[in-house]
């Protein structure tokens, strides 16, 4: 990360609403503080479970946590209501700023980005901005005009802020060394192959549906594998005992902070297209199978997804939900089974 050198009393942070945009802040703000102790982090959140989840067990970094109350629930009857949360946080953010005087705000994005970036530019607070995606999302398009630098971790992004002070730098993985555990852990079998199926912080129902199906229906694959899950707050299948019931060793996690041993672990890595679960795929230069989300709305993990592919073919596979999902994950395990033989 790139900083100025001289003395700093404080830096504030704003990211919120998911594991993508906190946890990469959070490595950051870990980074400064590693190198600069004496620095106060301020920190900006969502008011969402997840952030507090996820900065309860980062406590000892922070020394002041803001969560703001924003809507995330978009649609033109709520519209009244988004904006007046936008005024009360930014008028809740200028006071704050104002209060604690931070030197600088960095933000990874997300809507909590704009009551604190508005009101650190009406304070005259130098702003960095990180757009971790491929493509631009509508928090860093909207506030690019008030930042004073922009990080971006993806080559061809910096197309999108021709205009601006836009320097391309290494996604800020939480991971500092990618030491190989000797041990297989929970009673794995050397012969397996270990499948980690990382759904992000808060899962995904899709990819738990086709790892499910997977196994229902290609019983030959059932000896040959055993699975790493992260099956975030998805309660429709008691996992434990189904992969019990076809007796494939397997560790079955909702969300874990020290994820660095499931990825040390694994052979094969099923995920999102989300840019920290390839970034970090990509650190432990694990083979990846990953399925973008895609709805009618937003499209960013498949751009994700096809810049990670043309940098990286030989690590990262594709694979577009459809109905061919399985078979396609059936061949994918099939080939690396055989090269590993």
């Amino acid at each position: 990360m790139e900083q100025t050198k001289k003395r700093i009393s404080s830096i504030c942070y704003a990211a919120g609403n998911s594991g993508g945009h906190i946890i990469p802040c959070l490595t950051l703000a870990t980074r400064l503080k590693q190198e600069r102790p004496q620095i106060s982090v301020i920190f900006f959140s969502s008011t969402s479970s997840i952030d507090q989840t996820i900065l309860a067990e980062n406590s000892a970094l922070i020394d002041q946590h803001i969560p703001l109350s924003l809507s995330h629930k978009r649609s033109l009857l709520r519209m009244p209501i988004i904006c007046m949360h936008l005024l009360w946080t930014t008028l809740k953010s200028f006071y704050l700023l104002r209060r604690y005087k931070p030197s600088r705000i960095i933000s990874t994005g997300g809507i909590v980005a704009a009551p604190v970036s508005i009101a650190g530019w009406l304070l005259r607070i130098p702003i960095d901005l990180y757009e971790l995606n491929a493509v631009p999302g509508k928090a860093i398009k909207a506030l690019a005009p008030l930042a004073t630098t922009i990080y971006v971790c993806f080559s061809n992004t910096k197309k999108h802020f021709a205009k601006k002070n836009c320097h391309l730098t290494q996604y800020p993985v939480r991971f500092d060394q990618k030491i190989i555990p000797s041990v297989l852990p929970y009673q794995f079998s050397p012969d397996r192959l270990t499948i980690f199926v990382q759904g992000g912080s808060q899962g995904s129902q899709y990819i738990n549906s086709k790892i499910k199906e997977l196994i229902e229906t290609c019983p030959e694959i059932r000896t040959t594998i055993q699975l790493i899950h992260q099956t975030g707050s998805d309660t429709s299948v008691d996992w434990n005992a189904f992969y019990k019931k076809y007796e494939i060793p397997s560790h079955v996690f909702s969300y874990d902070h020290d994820m660095a041993p499931y990825y040390q672990h694994a052979d094969l890595i099923i995920c999102r297209s989300g840019a920290g679960a390839l970034f970090e795929a990509l650190f432990f230069q694990a083979p990846c199978i990953t399925i973008p989300l895609e709805t009618k709305h937003n499209t960013h993990q498949l751009d994700n997804a096809l810049a990670m592919v043309a940098e990286h073919p030989k690590l990262f596979t594709m694979i577009r939900q459809g109905k061919d999902v399985v078979d396609k994950l059936y061949e994918a395990i099939l080939n690396l089974k055989r090269g590993a033989d």
